[in-house]
Parts: structure tokens; C-alpha cells; sequence
């Protein structure tokens, strides 16, 4: 939208400046081929300035609205905008981004449109008219052969006016042989001349900018133009020259008005006579300021300075429908009512806010959820959760002007002082936990920019762990006491490079050992740059650790959940072996405890054995970015244990034992170091592209993590999650997990849209493959002292019936023996 906005206001200002020009220069003078020349292509140039841009390395002044408070402005217009409320017992949608809803921009493009059409019903109405005329004169009609066109009389409908290489002619009018020879000879110019296309032309420039006075006016000077070429051309060969002038005087303006015709006589019957009278000289200065003056405006607005750095956001957002079927899904497990707004142009790509007043508002790209009735920390941490699963809903992308990547650049820039000094410094800004809040572990990624002059600049929270720290990381890069830089280098120039910093802030109370970090900045920044400098530096920060505990088997052996596609390949692409000084001091086993929510989303990682502090520092970059896990088997969370094994072929080193039987799983990094190439791949199991679909009954189905409604919308749903995945429908199997006593025709239903999609190859899980039912996991419900058999009585409950809902837990529920093992819900209805 501002993008359109700027475009117009350059072309229309290009226009304007233009028309000023002829005004100035060209409208009095004779000279009416350039004239007619300049005033058909300088329309098309108003169109093309604005488009082209040609970086220039010098600042010069700048007509454009990019970055001007206007633009700002209407990009913040609706920047609380309510996309929906989430919360117990009912739900209620208010967004204005739901599709049936139009935003303002909307109305403006309906409204262009409307009058788009109305012109364009206008002209074409015209065009009928003059076919009406046309078909009643057209066994009367002469083709007058000498100078090829036709004479169609209009029998008094129209006055004389000429459309192409047709003359209409008015028989009614009392004129003299020589009038009569005259108007012909006028007329007869617009078709030598071929003014019908100009007409056209502007006819139509004119309703696709019908908003644009500019276009109107120059079209006005067009018509004036060409009368004036065919007055020189019929004075040129008239004896009289007072005769003609005459002539127009005494016509009148009889008849219907078509503007695609190009008429005789018009109301600019005066301007025509004065010019007429007007000596034939040529200014030729006039004429030399119009193309110095045109390649000042070209440069004006199509020169853009290459100097500075330029910020472009973009987003890629889940539609309305599909956020809410995920918070519907997720509130299962978790009671807190959760509120979703739309944020322009959020300066952070996420930021997550603290615990106050049972509140907590969490900014995930340009989607805001402000959560409530968070109660006790394990509430709290649910929301932690959920907010990680979150994450993928919408991402901010950020594209910079002028700045290169940090691989791109020949020389990267780095810190005058060290990597290990300016992570020293990060750590010390990490503000201790006091206690009042509950603390959470995880990755904090910050983004910044090194200037040409080595001077850190646009400072931005990349991934954020909650707002206290990120403010306290970004208060520390923009202070005059942080480490110095010196700045990257490109074709021997300096440059503005993109850096990325990546930090592990760990819970003080957790069970993990943490080694010493200043060994491993010192090492990273020691070893060979070529292989080990990397534009996200890595830092584990911890207080107070303890001693190392981990259960001795995870869900990952018994099979209750798995690596998945979509992990195994991340793995696949970014873990290396850490080649330096010390190759052989990295051969071992890194242990590393995952913990993943409901949806297979890792919501926590800790390194629980480790081989050295450079294998550490690898996998906790590599395990930031994990894609979710693949479940199983339902549960509300899942521990798990991944034995990363390091080993080095060809150094004559033992290979470490597997650990597979013991862990289920096991991923291998390889080095090489026989050969002069290190490969640095490591050795997965062959990846099968399947993804799993559960049927949790003839409402709801549960699509790659995702909970979709069973409708006539589910086609759409899958195709929404393939164009959001990037999935190739042919290379995809969809393993199907339905229980015994769903109907055929529910499986049926779910078929038919799988297939709508393309995804035809379809494997039916065998019984012991398939995943328990959600009624294994749902609590007893009881309404008004009645025990329910399962939850269909919900559909038939009102909201406002309800007066009361309670739970019950631990030994009020023996009561209700073995089928309350998952809880008991008490619902009472009004009286």
C-alpha cells in the first residue's frame, strides 16, 4: 500500500513538472510535431522514473515518501489491531483480519475500481453511439478514393467530426463550396495525421489515472494541439487567410459530444484563432532547456543514494482460522485465556515480556498474544511452552539495503580485542535472577550491524528469552564502554556486514554442568578462522551449576516420539566436526536432554555430557533452531535423551562404541582427515517424507502437530499447511492413524481431501502402530450430578446455561473409581 501511494505521488509530481515544462516552453510555439511528440511519450515517462533506480554514491535531495512520517503513519495506522480472544468456556473472534472484513485500503481499491468501470462503460457507451451513426449513414456513405478515407453523412445527428479514416459530415449545414472544402480539409488532416490514436490514447491514460489532474490537462493540450496542426495545414493552402477564421466563428456546436471523435469546432475557438494569428518563430532556447531540465528530474527521482543502510520488513503469517484451531487445540492442557493482536512493524522480531499481574505479553513476529489468569509457575511455564510452539506462526524477515551477509564478505569483522573478551562482556550484562519470577532457560540471539566504521548499529533481538535481559544485551551494545570493532572488508573496501550473537542463559537451579566459557571463546577465537568463525557466536551463561542427574532412559527409545524429517535433516546441514588445534580432543559422545511439548515443539535443551567445550558450543547453536519432533504416541510433554557421536576416520583414533540400543537413536558426525577435503557431514538414517495424520474423531483431526475441524474447510486447511511447509505433494506419504470404531465414512471424508491435494500415497498404520485415542487422556466430565460418557453433551450446552465449572483432583476424585483417573469436571447449569 505505501509502495503504491509513493508511486503516485512521484508519477503525478513527474506529470506536473512535466506539464509545467509545455506550459513554459512549448504550448505557444509552432512547433507542434515536438509538441505532439513530447506530450504522448511524456506520460510513460512519469510512469518510468519512479520504477527505475540507479544507485548513485552521493547524497542528493530525494522527492520520495519512503521513510517520511506520512508513510510511517498510515503503516501504523492499525497497530493494535484485535485479531481474536481466546478463553474458557466459549470463544470469541473479533479480528479484523478475518477474510470477510475489508481494511481501509480495500475500500480505497473498490472505490477506484467502481469509477474505472464507469468510465470505461462511459467510452464504450460513446463507441456505440458512434456505431449507431455509422450503421444509419452507411448505404449513403463515399470513399473518396483520392485521399482514402470515408464520408458518412449523420443526417443532422452530429456535427462534422472525423474518427479515423472516416469523415462524419453534417449535409444540414447551409455552408459555401469553399466552407465546405475547408472543413474537409481540416478534418481531412486529423486523418492524415492520425489524431484518433492519440485521442485513444489519452482516453484511456485518463481512466486508469482518472485521479490524476495532470493527465486531464495534458490531454486538454493535446486536443488543443491538434486543431492547431490542422488550422496551419488548411491556412497553408487557403488564399484568404481571413477567410477560414471566419469560418469558425460562424460555426456553432450542434449535436451529441463523443470526446474519441476530433471535432471542427470546439470551445477553444479563440485559442485556435489567436494562434492562427500568431507570427511562425522558434525560441530555440526554450527548446535547448527542455532536455537539461528532463534529465534533472530523471535524476531527481530515479537516482537513489547508495549511502546509509535501508530497512525492509516482511512477514510470513498463518491465517486467522488456522491460529485459532491451534490455540483451541493447545487449551486443552492449558486454562489461561489468551488475547491475539496484529503489530505494525514491530521493531524486534519477537520479545517476550515478564510475569506481572498474572499477564504476560509475548511479540512473535507481527502477532501479539497477551496471555491471563497465569496462577503458579507450573501455569507459567505451560505458557513458556505454548509460546515456543508458537514461534512459527508469524517471522519477521528483515532485509537491510547496502549491507552484505557475514559469509558474503572477504573479510569478516570481529571484535579489536578478541571473540573472547567481547563474550565476556555479553555475560557480564546478563542480569542475575532474584527470585521473584520464575526463571526459564533458553537461547537469546541478538542482530546487529558493523558499520563501515566498525561502530555497531541497528541492534535488534533476534530471538528473545524474556525483556528484562534483552533489554539489559541491547543497552550493552549500544554503550560507548563495549569492545570496539573492526570493520568487515569487500573487493578491499570497508562494508556493512550483518553479525548475529547467540547466548545460553541457564536456570541456576537446574542439574547441568556448564564448563568454562572463556575457554571456549578463547579456543574459537584462536582456532582456524576458515573453519570455525561463523557469523552466530555461541555463549552458555550459568549460575551457580550442579551436579549432572539424567534419567537412564527417554521417550525417544520407547518409541513415543521420534527425530522426524524435518529434525534429522537440520542436523544433517549444520552439525560439523569442529576441526583446530586439537582434532582428536573431540572424539566422544555429546549427551544432550531435550525436552518437547504436545506438538513435538523442543521447548528446552541442556548438554548433560559433553567432549569439549568446541562440541558443546556447536550443538547448542545447532539444537536453537531444532524443527519440531514428531509424536507418536500423545503426551503432554516428552524427555529426551540424543547421544551426538564425534568421531575422526582416518587418524588412526578408535571410533566411539554406539550408543543406539541404549538411546534408540543416535546421530554421527564424521571427519576426515586422510584425504586433503574434510567432510563434515554426518551419517543420519534415510530420510522418509511422511508425515503423520490422526483422526481424534469424526470432529477433529490432528495434521503434522496441527489440530484441524473436520469439514468442508479441511481441503483447504491441508492445502494451507503444504503451501506454508513447501511440501511436494508427489514426494510426500501420509501415514494415517484412525482408531477402530471411527465410521468409513469419516476416513472416507479425510481421504477425499488428502487426495484433493495430491497426496495420494497414503499408508494406513497397522493397530499396534496407532496412537491412543484422546479419550485415554480426557477427565471424567459430570453435569449437574450425571456422569457424561464422553464430551458430546458439550455441543448441546449453551455458555450462558453454565453457572459453575470445577475440578477435581487427587482423592476427591475416588469417588468415581477408575474412570476419574484423569480428573473429574463438575459442570452445573443454571436452574
Amino acid at each position: 500500500m505505501t509502495q503504491l501511494i509513493n508511486f503516485i505521488w512521484q508519477s503525478t509530481f513527474c506529470l506536473a513538472f512535466f506539464y509545467g515544462l509545455y506550459w513554459v516552453f512549448l504550448k505557444n510555439e509552432k512547433t507542434f510535431l515536438l509538441n505532439r511528440v513530447y506530450l504522448l511519450v511524456t506520460p510513460l515517462l512519469a510512469m518510468v522514473f519512479p520504477i527505475v533506480k540507479i544507485p548513485v554514491p552521493f547524497d542528493k535531495p530525494n522527492i520520495s515518501l519512503e521513510n517520511t512520517a506520512f508513510i510511517r503513519a498510515i503503516q501504523t495506522e492499525d497497530a493494535n489491531e484485535v485479531i481474536g480472544t481466546f478463553g474458557l468456556p466459549e470463544i470469541t473472534v473479533t479480528g479484523s483480519k478475518l477474510p470477510l472484513l475489508w481494511e481501509v485500503k480495500d475500500y480505497l481499491m473498490f472505490g477506484y475500481l467502481v469509477v474505472v468501470v464507469m468510465l470505461l462503460c462511459k467510452l464504450v457507451w460513446q463507441y456505440f453511439q458512434l456505431r449507431q451513426i455509422l450503421e444509419k449513414g452507411w448505404y449513403q456513405t463515399k470513399y473518396i478514393l483520392s485521399d482514402n478515407y470515408f464520408k458518412v453523412p449523420t443526417f443532422g445527428m452530429a456535427p462534422v467530426f472525423s474518427f479515423f479514416d472516416k469523415i462524419f459530415w453534417d449535409e444540414n449545414e447551409q455552408l459555401s463550396d469553399n466552407e465546405k472544402k475547408q472543413i474537409i480539409q481540416h478534418e481531412l488532416e486529423h486523418v492524415k495525421q492520425k489524431h484518433s490514436y492519440d485521442v485513444l490514447y489519452y482516453q484511456f491514460l485518463s481512466i486508469i489515472f482518472w485521479f490524476n489532474p495532470m493527465i486531464h490537462l495534458m490531454r486538454y493540450a493535446l486536443i488543443d494541439l491538434h486543431e492547431y496542426q490542422a488550422d496551419a495545414r488548411v491556412l497553408a493552402e487557403t488564399t484568404c487567410k481571413e477567410s477560414y477564421p471566419r469560418l469558425l466563428v460562424k460555426m456553432a456546436f450542434k449535436g451529441i459530444d463523443l470526446p474519441i471523435g476530433n471535432y471542427f469546432i470546439r470551445s477553444t475557438t479563440l485559442k485556435r484563432i489567436v494562434m492562427m494569428k500568431k507570427p511562425y518563430s522558434i525560441n530555440r532556447f526554450k527548446l535547448i532547456m527542455l532536455l537539461p531540465l528532463m534529465i534533472m528530474l530523471f535524476g531527481l527521482v530515479s537516482m537513489k543514494t547508495n549511502k546509509g543502510i535501508r530497512l525492509l520488513n516482511q512477514f510470513k503469517t498463518q491465517p486467522t482460522a488456522f491460529l485459532k484451531n491451534q490455540i483451541l487445540a493447545a487449551q486443552d492442557s492449558i486454562q489461561v485465556g489468551i488475547r491475539v493482536k496484529n503489530v505494525k512493524n514491530p521493531l524486534h522480531y519477537e520479545s517476550i515480556g515478564v510475569l506481572e499481574n498474572e499477564q504476560l505479553v509475548a511479540q512473535l513476529g507481527e502477532l501479539s498474544y497477551e496471555f491471563t489468569g497465569i496462577r503458579n509457575e507450573k501455569d507459567y511455564h505451560r505458557v513458556v511452552q505454548l509460546i515456543e510452539s508458537l514461534r512459527s506462526n508469524s517471522t519477521l524477515i528483515k532485509k537491510y539495503e547496502n549491507v552484505l551477509l557475514f559469509d558474503e564478505v572477504e573479510k569478516r569483522p570481529e571484535p579489536l580485542t578478541g571473540w573472547g573478551s567481547w563474550h565476556d562482556y555479553l555475560q557480564q550484562q546478563i542480569p542475575r535472577h532474584g527470585g521473584h519470577l520464575p526463571f526459564v532457560s533458553g537461547p537469546v540471539v541478538l542482530e546487529f550491524i558493523i558499520d563501515q566504521e566498525g561502530k555497531i548499529t541497528h541492534p535488534s533481538i533476534k530471538k528473545s528469552l524474556n525483556v528484562n535481559i534483552d533489554q539489559k544485551l541491547l543497552a550493552a551494545l549500544q554503550n560507548q564502554d563495549a569492545p570496539r570493532w573492526q570493520s568487515g572488508r569487500d573487493n578491499g573496501n570497508p562494508a556493512a556486514v550483518l553479525v548475529h550473537t547467540h547466548l545460553y542463559i541457564s536456570n541456576p537451579e537446574s542439574s547441568i554442568t556448564v564448563p568454562d566459557q572463556s575457554a571456549i571463546a578463547d579456543t574459537k577465537a584462536d582456532s582456524n578462522p576458515s573453519v570455525n568463525d561463523d557469523e552466530s557466536q555461541t555463549i552458555a551463561i550459568s549460575e551457580s551449576p550442579r551436579s549432572l542427574m539424567y534419567p537412564d532412559s527417554s521417550d525417544l527409545k520407547t518409541g513415543a516420539i521420534n527425530l522426524g524429517i524435518a529434525a534429522k535433516t537440520h542436523l544433517a546441514k549444520n552439525l560439523v566436526y569442529p576441526f583446530g588445534d586439537r582434532n582428536e580432543a573431540h572424539i566422544g559422545t555429546v549427551l544432550v536432554q531435550l525436552t518437547a511439548n504436545q506438538s513435538g515443539a523442543v521447548t528446552d535443551y541442556q548438554i548433560v555430557e559433553s567432549v569439549s567445550p568446541e562440541t558443546e558450543a556447536i550443538l547448542l547453536e545447532v539444537m536453537e533452531d531444532l524443527p519440531a519432533l514428531e509424536p507418536v504416541i500423545a503426551q503432554s510433554e516428552y524427555q529426551i535423551l540424543l547421544p551426538v557421536i564425534f568421531q575422526l576416520r582416518g587418524s588412526g583414533a578408535a571410533l566411539p562404541p554406539s550408543q543406539k540400543e541404549k538411546f534408540g537413536e543416535e546421530i554421527t558426525v564424521n571427519g576426515y582427515v586422510s584425504t586433503g577435503k574434510r567432510r563434515i557431514r554426518p551419517e543420519l538414517p534415510p530420510l522418509k517424507p511422511k508425515i503423520p495424520l490422526k483422526i481424534i474423531n469424526d470432529k477433529y483431526i490432528n495434521f503434522n502437530g496441527m489440530t484441524l475441524p473436520l469439514t468442508e474447510g479441511l481441503s483447504k486447511g491441508i492445502a494451507s499447511m503444504i503451501r506454508y511447509h513447501d511440501w511436494d505433494p508427489e514426494k510426500m506419504e501420509v501415514e494415517l492413524f484412525a482408531s477402530n470404531d471411527l465410521k468409513m465414512g469419516t476416513i472416507q471424508d479425510v481421504q477425499n481431501a488428502l487426495k484433493e491435494n495430491g497426496l495420494n500415497r497414503i499408508h494406513y498404520a497397522k493397530p499396534a502402530q496407532e496412537e491412543p485415542t484422546e479419550l485415554r487422556v480426557e477427565p471424567l466430565y459430570v453435569l449437574d450430578g450425571v456422569v457424561q460418557n464422553g464430551k458430546e453433551f458439550l455441543e448441546h450446552t449453551r455458555p450462558a446455561d453454565i453457572e459453575s465449572i470445577s475440578v477435581m483432583k487427587n482423592n476427591q476424585i475416588n469417588l468415581y473409581g477408575e474412570r476419574a483417573k484423569n480428573g473429574v469436571v463438575i459442570i452445573t447449569t443454571k436452574k
